[in-house]
């Protein structure tokens, strides 16, 4: 949105916006007078490819809401599980519970629609594979991938019971895996150490890579190992530190 009352000039590939005034006292003065600039130079937006609808389109085209997290986002804004994602994705709500049974469990939805009893309302999917779980009353739990060498993370508002089929009235989320690439050889790494005041110490660590075999064969995999350090001591009955 440009501001009121202000002239665009477009030089070469660069819009600069003006004001009224300054337009009228540089053409009163002339060419000569530089007018001064009020506004940087517009930025190119990169194209985001999604999957959404079961093949890839331009995230622009998809007539469904529609939130992407590319490898380089879930970086930046420290992405390491489901919980993290929640926290930074509108109407997707996720909380952690624990049943009568003392299993814990954890309650999903996204627009509020949400189940304790019979099929799931929120699809949880790995590349096309659901991996949700019918919830019997007590016991909500679900298994959730953690976040590293993805290549992207979608978050579809629902109801996408069409494409996702009956669990999937609030919506669903799906965790894509990176595909071989038959162009070449790919390496990366990554390294993480944080540590917590009066609590233990926090790391990652990982590396993924993928080459191609053949014309028609490719190959990729990827291992990592996180450890999230803990804040309070557990004795055993002995009263030895576990």
């Amino acid at each position: 949105m440009r501001p009121k009352n202000l002239f665009t000039i477009i030089v070469g590939d660069r819009a600069r916006y003006h004001s009224a005034a300054a337009v009228a006292a540089g053409v009163a003065l002339g060419a000569s007078v530089p007018l001064p600039a009020l506004a940087a130079e517009v930025s190119v937006l990169q194209e985001v490819v999604v999957t959404a609808q079961r093949r890839e389109q331009n995230i622009l085209e998809v007539p469904l809401s529609v939130t992407s997290y590319s490898p380089e986002q879930l970086e930046q804004q420290s992405i390491r599980s489901i919980d993290d994602l929640a926290r930074l994705t509108p109407s997707l709500r996720f909380t952690r519970t624990s049943g009568v049974s003392g299993n814990n469990g954890s309650d999903i939805s996204i627009r509020g629609i949400a189940s304790d009893v019979g099929a799931g309302t929120t699809a949880i999917y790995i590349d096309d594979t659901p991996i949700q779980i019918r919830s019997i009353g007590y016991f909500g739990g679900n298994t959730y991938p953690l976040v590293s060498d993805l290549a992207r993370i979608e978050v579809l508002r629902g109801p996408q019971g069409t494409l996702f089929g009956a669990g999937a009235a609030g919506g669903a989320v799906r965790f894509l895996t990176p595909s071989p690439s038959f162009e070449g050889s790919s390496l990366a790494a990554k390294a993480e150490v944080a540590t917590t005041r009066n609590g233990s110490a926090s790391y990652e660590a990982g590396i993924a890579g993928g080459t191609a075999l053949s014309a028609r064969v490719a190959v990729r995999g990827s291992v990592w190992h996180r450890r999230e350090g803990g804040y309070i001591d557990r004795y055993d009955p002995t009263g030895a530190t576990l």
